[in-house]
C-alpha cells in the first residue's frame, strides 16, 4: 500500500530542515542579487556596449540637430549661444520668445532640465544692509521675496524680483539674458553654447536613448528568461527532485553571469542575461515548493516571509556594493563576476540538501503504480505535464493564480523599476552616480521588511482581504510618487521607499498563497506557471513601453503613472479567486 511506503521513507531530520531553510533563502537572495544588476548595472552596460560599437561616432543627425537650433535661436548668427539666446534655447517650453515664472521653476527643479544660477555677489551688493559681506534671516527674506518666510533661498522668485523689470511675473529675453543659465551643453561653464557643445549633446541624447531602450529590453531579458526557467527547471524539480531542480537554476544563473563578462555587443549581452534569469526563474517554484513540503504546518506563513524577504535582502545588500562602488559606463563588468558567486551555493545544495519527503512519497507512487494516500480507489498517478494545470478542474485557478502573481511584477518590473532607470539617468546629470543605489536602497530596505511580514499578514489577515488591501495602497503610493516628485527631491526617497514597503508585501504573500493552489504532484509546476506566467504578461508590457519610449516624450514619470493602474487589477482579481480555495497544502 501506498501508505506503507510513505511511512517506510525516512523523514526529515531538524538539521535537515534547517539547511533547506538556508539554502533556500540564499538561492533567492542570489536571484534578488540579479534583479538588482538588470536595474542598477545594465543601462551602464547598455550605454557603454553602444560606445563600444560605435555610438560616439557623430551621425548625420547630430549634425543635423546642432544646425537646427542654431539657426533657430542663434540671433546675432555668431555661430554659438549667449547671453538671451541660452535660456530661449533650452528653456522656452512654449516657444514664445518669454521665459515664463513656470518656466523658471522647471529650469531650477527638474534635474531633468539644468537650473539658473545668479551672482551671489549682486545680492550681496543689493542687500548686504550691515555691510558685513553676507546676508542675514532678513536681508536674505528681503533679497528673495521670501513670502513663506520659511528663510528657504528660492531661485525664481529672486529671478523675477531681480531680473523682472516689469514686474509681470515673466522675463522676456533680455530680462532672461541677464541670468546665468546653467545648461548641461555648456560644458565648460562659459555661458556659452557652441555649435561642437550642441554636436556633443545630439551625441549624449542619442546614447541616453539607446540605453533608455535596451534598458527596457534586459528587463525582458530577465521577465522572459524566468518564465522559461520557471517552468523548465519546475518541470526539473517535479521530475527529478526538488534539490536537482534548485541545484541546476542556481548553476545556471551564476555560470552564465560569468560569462556575461565578456560580451561585446547588446544583442550578446541580450542573450546571456536572458539565459542568467532562466535560473533567477526556475529558483523560485523549486525553492518554494521545497519549503512549503519540508515545512508544512503553522510555521509556513512565516516561512514563506521568509522566502519573501531574501530577494529582498538580495537586492538591498547589491545596491550597498553598488553605493560604495559606483557602475558606470567606463566600469560595470565586475557586477558580472559578481553575479558569478553563487556556483559555491549550488554545490552545497547538490551535495548536501535533502530531498523532500513528500516528492520521494510521490515518485514512488509514480513508479510502483500505488494510488496517492488521499485516495485508494483512484487510477496510479498520470505522468506530469506541464499543460495538466490549464485543464479542468485547475484551469480557472491557474488563470486566477498567473493574474495575481502578474500585479506585483507588473508593478515592480513594468513601473516602479523605471524609477531606477530613470534615477541612474538623473545621477549621470547632476553627476551623482550613487543616486540609483540610493533609489535602489530605499525600496529594497522596505521591501524586505514588507516580504518578511507578508506571509503572517495574509495568514492574520486573510489571504483575500490583504491582498485587496495592499493593491490599493500601492496603487495610491505610485500615483503620488509619479505625479510629484522626481529622483534627488528628498521626497522621492521616502515615498519609494512606502511603495517598496506594500509593494513587497506581496512577495511574502505569494510564497504562502501559490502552492496552496496545488496538490503535491504537480506543485512546483503550477506555482512556476502562476508566478512566471506573470513575468511573460511584464515582459510584453515593458518590451511595449522600451520599443514605445518616443510616445511617452521619453518621460519616467508618465511611464509610471500609467503603468501603476495594473494595482487596482489586482485588487479586482483577487475577486475572482474561487472560495475554498488556498489555506493549506494538499497531499
Amino acid at each position: 500500500m501506498a501508505n506503507n511506503s510513505q511511512d517506510n521513507l525516512p523523514s526529515l531530520s531538524q538539521a535537515g530542515k534547517y539547511l533547506i531553510i538556508v539554502t533556500a533563502f540564499f538561492g533567492w537572495f542570489f536571484g534578488g542579487m540579479h534583479m538588482a544588476i538588470t536595474s542598477g548595472a545594465m543601462r551602464s552596460a547598455a550605454k557603454s556596449l553602444h560606445i563600444q560599437a560605435g555610438g560616439d561616432t557623430v551621425t548625420t543627425d547630430d549634425n543635423a540637430s546642432a544646425i537646427a537650433k542654431l539657426e533657430k535661436f542663434d540671433i546675432d548668427r555668431d555661430g554659438h549661444l549667449s547671453g538671451a539666446e541660452v535660456p530661449l534655447a533650452f528653456f522656452d517650453a512654449n516657444f514664445d520668445l518669454i521665459i515664463s515664472s513656470n518656466e523658471i521653476v522647471l529650469a531650477n527643479f527638474s534635474p531633468n532640465k539644468a537650473g539658473v544660477l545668479l551672482d551671489e555677489m549682486v545680492l550681496i551688493e543689493q542687500f548686504d544692509g550691515n555691510g558685513d559681506g553676507q546676508l542675514n534671516q532678513d536681508e536674505n527674506a528681503t533679497a528673495h521675496k521670501d513670502s513663506d518666510s520659511d528663510d528657504i533661498l528660492n531661485k525664481d522668485e529672486f529671478a523675477l524680483a531681480q531680473l523682472d523689470t516689469f514686474a509681470n511675473g515673466e522675463l522676456d529675453a533680455v530680462e532672461a539674458g541677464r541670468a546665468r543659465w546653467r545648461v548641461r551643453p555648456d560644458t565648460n561653464h562659459d555661458g556659452i553654447v557652441s555649435g561642437q557643445e550642441l554636436v556633443d549633446q545630439a551625441i549624449e541624447n542619442r546614447q541616453n536613448n539607446f540605453a533608455k531602450r535596451w534598458s527596457g529590453f534586459y528587463v525582458v531579458a530577465f521577465l522572459f528568461g524566468a518564465a522559461l526557467g520557471g517552468l523548465v527547471f519546475g518541470r526539473i524539480g517535479d521530475r527529478y527532485g526538488r534539490v536537482k531542480g534548485m541545484a541546476a537554476s542556481i548553476f545556471c544563473y551564476s555560470g552564465m553571469s560569468a560569462v556575461a563578462y565578456f560580451v561585446q555587443t547588446p544583442e550578446q549581452m541580450w542573450v546571456v542575461r536572458f539565459l542568467v534569469c532562466m535560473g533567477v526563474g526556475g529558483m523560485w517554484p523549486n525553492g518554494v515548493a521545497l519549503m512549503s513540503e519540508a515545512w508544512a504546518g503553522a510555521s509556513r506563513p512565516m516561512l514563506a516571509g521568509v522566502i519573501g524577504t531574501s530577494a529582498n535582502v538580495g537586492i538591498f545588500l547589491t545596491f550597498t556594493v553598488f553605493k560604495m562602488k559606483d557602475v558606470t559606463v567606463d566600469d560595470w563588468r565586475w557586477v558580472m563576476l559578481l553575479g558569478a558567486v553563487p556556483v559555491v551555493l549550488g554545490l552545497l545544495v547538490l551535495s548536501a540538501v535533502p530531498e523532500s519527503p513528500r516528492w520521494l512519497a510521490d515518485k514512488q507512487a509514480r513508479e510502483t503504480g500505488e494510488p496517492e494516500p488521499a485516495d485508494e480507489d483512484e487510477k496510479p498517478p498520470a505522468e506530469i505535464t506541464t499543460w495538466e494545470v490549464f485543464q479542468r478542474p485547475l484551469l480557472w485557478v491557474t488563470l486566477v493564480g498567473i493574474l495575481l502573481a502578474t500585479v506585483p511584477l507588473l508593478g515592480g518590473w513594468g513601473s516602479s523599476n523605471w524609477a531606477n532607470f530613470w534615477a541612474d539617468e538623473v545621477g549621470e546629470r547632476i553627476n551623482e552616480p550613487g543616486l540609483k543605489a540610493d533609489v535602489g536602497m530605499a525600496r529594497a530596505l522596505t521591501g524586505l521588511i514588507g516580504s518578511f511580514l507578508g506571509g503572517m499578514i495574509a495568514s492574520y489577515v486573510g489571504r483575500r482581504l490583504s491582498y485587496f488591501i495592499i493593491s490599493l495602497v500601492a496603487l495610491g503610493s505610485a500615483q503620488y510618487l509619479f505625479w510629484n516628485l522626481t529622483p534627488g527631491e528628498s521626497g522621492f526617497l521616502l515615498w519609494f521607499s512606502v511603495l517598496g514597503f506594500f509593494s513587497g508585501i506581496y512577495f511574502g504573500w505569494l510564497p504562502l498563497f501559490l502552492p496552496e493552489l496545488f496538490v503535491t504532484r504537480v506543485r512546483s509546476t503550477g506555482a512556476g506557471v502562476c508566478f512566471n506566467f506573470g513575468r511573460i504578461l511584464t515582459a510584453l508590457t515593458v518590451a511595449g513601453t522600451a520599443i514605445f519610449l518616443e510616445a511617452f516624450n521619453n518621460d519616467y514619470a508618465r511611464i509610471g503613472q500609467i503603468t501603476s493602474f495594473i494595482y487596482l487589477l489586482g485588487a479586482i482579481g483577487i475577486l475572482l479567486m474561487p472560495k475554498g480555495v488556498g489555506g493549506e497544502i494538499k497531499d
